[in-house]
């Protein structure tokens, strides 16, 4: 078998039904189709809606799991889909390899025996992935390997193997080798709540991934960009020239709009580039943030796609006046730009390189243009999403003033920053119903104690005169008739 060696992604243009969707053909080193890893990428992820780049990613998964099979001499294929299926043990012996690099691994394939094993021990010290790719090679190789087994199970059951001798097997022997082969194969059940826990059969390939622990190790990323650096480029943002923010005043221009479209509507970087001319209702001083899946009009390798769901975003009279003028220039830049290279959306590459002119901004781009104005507010650096952040709780404290109820509020950023009804992310902005309810109970009753004892305190000093036992049954009863009054008010 050799390793998976090139994606060739394509866009369909018939039949309609499927237009705009990303075709793959998938080769191996030596040019031979990779058939099922095809078949998987058709059957489940197109089943589960898997965006292109995504599906991109797990196909690289998939490739750590194949360079294994390689370096210990087992056929992958014929094993999980008419075989026994790999064992605990193998499967223990490749889990150190969801921590290498592609390229050690493909190395390691043409390396001679006798250096294999401390050429491995030295790329495991010096130079081994994130902590996040080792937990995304569980999730994907646990799903390719599961949905390998359920195939060979049907196949088996079938006797459409082509194996001379599954055929001659009985029924019982049948069912015994689909069982056994079943055991290892039992998902993981889960159990809800905000963890993502999950229930493991023993003998499973997941409980056996589930109970390996991933090493922990200093991360490389930085730490996030902090409050003040959010609040410092808003501020020079207001005060900012517009002409400062690029050399060519096409380009300055732009960058000044999108900054101003950040800001304002606290859109994430995948929903900016996904604008297009057509998303402006200059009649309603409207922009529609739409999610465009597969979209036969982007070229870019790296599509950007929004998340969740679409929604419409009144604007201010200042954003429309510079949308409006930008639209203008926009016409310009068209007419300049080859006709192959035109498209619909809202931002352009206006690159000097005549073969990148015109077509649609990339997230490099976006990054680059974020790099720029964080350097010229004087602060380390700036994404999309920090601008997102703040925009959300300056919504928030608005809301609050005016009086909104939690599930005004709620609706309110719904409806404003496109999030799913059941999503968590608002939650963190607004807590939950529940936690806000059990903080205005324990506000009442601290209320209602302290009224009792500053009624007590009035009490014992009006009485301090009085006879003891007099004293003792008045404040017994003036207590009782407290408590029943504030059980009546809970």
């Amino acid at each position: 078998m050799h390793p998976i060696n090139q994606v060739v992604r394509r866009r369909r243009t018939s039949p309609p039904q499927l237009k705009g969707e990303t075709a793959f053909a998938i080769y191996r080193s030596d040019n031979s189709p990779a058939i099922f890893p095809w078949m998987w990428t058709v059957s489940e992820a197109r089943s589960r809606r898997y965006t292109p780049d995504g599906i991109a990613t797990m196909l690289t998964h998939i490739k750590v799991l194949e360079l294994w099979a390689i370096h210990r001499k087992i056929d992958l294929y014929p094993v999980m889909i008419l075989g026994e299926c790999l064992s605990l043990a193998e499967i223990r012996d490749f889990e150190p390899f969801l921590s290498y690099r592609l390229v050690d691994l493909r190395e390691v394939c043409e390396m001679l025996p006798c250096g294999k094993e401390a050429f491995l021990e030295r790329c495991l010290k010096e130079r081994a992935v994130e902590n996040g790719t080792i937990v995304q090679r569980k999730v994907t190789i646990l799903a390719y390997l599961s949905w390998l087994g359920e195939f060979g199970n049907r196949l088996i059951k079938l006797r459409r193997t082509g194996n001379s001798e599954l055929t001659q097997l009985s029924s019982a022997e049948i069912d015994e080798i689909i069982v056994r082969r079943s055991r290892l194969l039992e998902p993981s059940v889960p159990l809800g709540g905000r963890r993502g826990r999950s229930r493991t059969v023993p003998g499973s390939y997941a409980h056996l991934f589930s109970k390996s622990r991933v090493p922990q190790k200093k991360s490389n990323i930085k730490a996030g960009i902090k409050t003040d650096d959010v609040h410092r480029f808003f501020r020079w943002l207001v005060a900012c020239d517009p002409t400062e923010l690029g050399k060519d005043p096409w380009v300055a221009r732009r960058n000044y709009v999108i900054l101003n479209v950040l800001v304002e509507l606290g859109a994430r970087a995948g929903e900016l580039l996904q604008m297009k001319v057509e998303d402006y209702k200059s009649q309603y001083a409207r922009l529609d943030v739409v999610r465009r899946h597969n979209d036969p009009d982007c070229p870019r390798l790296r599509e950007p796609v929004g998340k969740t769901l679409d929604r419409p975003v009144k604007l201010s009279d200042f954003l429309v006046e510079l949308v409006h003028d930008w639209l203008d220039h926009r016409e310009d830049i068209d007419a300049e730009t080859p006709k192959e290279l035109r498209n619909p959306f809202l931002f352009p590459s206006l690159n000097r390189n005549p073969g990148y002119r015109g077509k649609p901004l990339t997230k490099s781009g976006l990054d680059y243009i974020l790099r720029k104005a964080a350097n010229a507010a004087g602060i380390e650096k700036m994404t999309a999403h920090p601008l997102r952040h703040r925009q959300v709780q300056e919504k928030v404290k608005l809301l609050k003033e005016r009086g909104a109820s939690h599930e005004e509020r709620r609706k309110a950023l719904v409806f404003l920053f496109g999030w799913s009804d059941n999503s968590e992310m608002i939650q963190r902005y607004l807590g939950s119903a529940s936690e806000l309810g059990a903080v205005k109970s324990m506000r009442t009753i601290w209320a209602e104690r302290e009224v009792i004892s500053d009624k007590l305190d009035e009490l014992f000093i009006s009485t301090q005169d009085a006879d003891r036992p007099e004293h003792v049954e008045l404040l017994e009863k003036k207590l009782k008739l407290l408590d029943a009054q504030a059980k009546a008010r809970r």
